[in-house]
């Protein structure tokens, strides 16, 4: 079963976790992640949430993102995740966390 707490994700082999992001999209704002420790052990995707799954959600609004986290393999990782705009790599991100990711077997 997976469990997030404050920063951190415990999963078992196998086991998927999604994480929604506030959107930024339409100011040009998307969120990137870097894997540190055990890259090997989790797979992590990213997209845009449907604006059907957003019912508050008017025009011209971001949709969220969405980050699914798969357990791979035993290890830990840490996910950087950074939201900023993809041209302005020198400048300070707009939002940043870290999640640590714990996968057991």
């Amino acid at each position: 079963m997976s469990f997030l707490s404050r920063n951190r994700v415990n999963l078992t082999t196998g086991e998927t976790h999604k994480l929604r992001l506030p959107g930024r999209g339409t100011a040009g704002f998307n969120w990137s992640v870097e894997v540190d420790g055990d890259a090997e052990s989790v797979e992590i995707k990213l997209a845009p949430d449907s604006l059907i799954d957003q019912p508050s959600a008017r025009e011209g609004e971001s949709p969220d993102e969405v980050m699914t986290i798969k357990a791979i393999r035993p290890g830990k990782a840490i996910l950087r995740l950074q939201q900023r705009r993809p041209w302005e790599k020198k400048r300070k991100p707009l939002d940043e966390r870290d999640i640590h990711v714990d996968v057991s077997a």
